[in-house]
């Protein structure tokens, strides 16, 4: 399930989304809610609980849960709950801690008396289902999903995590049907519909349908200007593609990014992933270093880490300079050993020539000169 963990790390933020009832509160309480001003509400409010009706005691709930206190939350909803016992908000609040902190089963128990209480209301079926993918029953979280959809107001969420449950199957053309759906449905000013435009543009890319995903990270980049991650993924389609002018382009614009000292502290502060290929059941995984021209020091420019089917990193292929002899040469990193080719060249060499000489080297082809410890 380490794909639903990677894929979902959107659904901690999301989950924490409106808790709307029919009837309302008194005016004060709700406009604090609805501006956000959590600790204020609870501040002013959770002093005098007996004072409050159940609908404004789901508010300080609803409160203190955005404010990730849930201990408090439990307690205001279960407080709401003696005032009334047919309080739906109350159900899905306690349902949303048990979830929050890994109670899944005991979860689906509270969202499902909840939407007893409140059939209609989308967003208690959204976190049913997030509470069946946490105990991985896929099959029912996908069908409580699509009646997430088929609300009258139906919930945005759900019709992201469709995709997000069928890619847990690998049904990857069931999950594009899905993203692509929900691409049309969240509105495109949501860190929601960022995420769905990249799940659209990865899955693409992983199938291998290069053309296909470059607009969807062209879109990203078209909404978000400052989404580098989608630049990185331009630039492996672009290679995978062999149009490394295109590609080329993008990183470029990486580059200039890191001068300006825009991906500092993030994925993208020292190198960028440019490419990714197959070699015998292997996969590489190239990587390029902002660093570049003469240096006092050796670095690393280029590296092209190889892995097995299990994911575990079986040597590596790097283009290293060296200020002793001023120019970028070739070795391989293997089992504690270094081997060198004897290859080397004064300057940058192109993309397309290096990985040429990389495959070479990993496939057998190029022999070795020398072989020596690594230090």
């Amino acid at each position: 399930m380490r794909r639903i963990i990677a894929i979902v790390l959107f659904i901690s933020v999301s989950i924490l989304m409106s808790f709307s009832q029919a009837v309302q509160p008194i005016k004060d309480i709700k406009v604090l809610f609805d501006d956000e001003q959590y600790q204020e509400l609870v501040d002013q409010y959770a002093g005098k609980p007996r004072t409050l009706s159940a609908q404004e005691l789901g508010y300080v709930a609803s409160a203190y849960f955005k404010l990730s206190d849930f201990d408090n939350c439990n307690r205001y909803a279960g407080l709401a709950l003696q005032k009334d016992a047919n309080n739906s908000l109350a159900y899905n609040l306690k349902g949303l801690v048990y979830s929050a902190t890994g109670n899944f089963q005991d979860a689906v128990n509270m969202f499902k008396k909840a939407i007893a209480l409140s059939p209609r209301e989308a967003e208690y079926y959204t976190n049913l289902g997030d509470s069946y993918l946490g105990l991985e029953q896929i099959s029912e979280a996908i069908e409580i999903y699509k009646k997430a959809t088929q609300q009258i107001k139906p919930s945005e969420r759900a019709y992201y995590m469709l995709g997000v449950a069928y890619t847990s199957l690998d049904d990857y053309e069931s999950a594009l049907k899905a993203f692509n759906v929900a691409k049309s449905k969240v509105v495109k000013d949501k860190e929601l519909y960022v995420t769905v435009i990249y799940n659209i543009g990865f899955i693409e890319y992983t199938k291998g349908e290069y053309q296909k995903a470059i607009p969807a990270f062209k879109d990203l980049i078209e909404h978000f200007p400052d989404d580098y991650r989608s630049f990185e993924k331009l630039i492996q389609c672009y290679y995978a593609l062999g149009d490394y002018k295109a590609g080329d382009s993008y990183k470029s614009k990486l580059y200039k990014a890191h001068e300006g000292g825009l991906l500092n502290d993030t994925e993208l502060d020292d190198k960028i992933c440019i490419d990714n290929f197959m070699i015998a059941g292997n996969s590489i995984h190239a990587y390029e270093r902002y660093q570049t021209g003469d240096s006092p020091y050796p670095y690393l420019k280029n590296m092209f880490y190889v892995l097995n089917p299990d994911g575990k990193v079986i040597c590596e292929v790097q283009l290293q300079y060296s200020p002793e002899t001023n120019n970028y040469g070739l070795a391989k990193i293997e089992g504690g050993k270094i081997y060198t080719y004897g290859i080397f060249f004064d300057s940058i060499v192109s993309y397309s020539t290096l990985k040429s000489f990389a495959k070479d080297i990993i496939n057998g082809v190029l022999k070795p000169t020398a072989v020596t410890l690594k230090e």
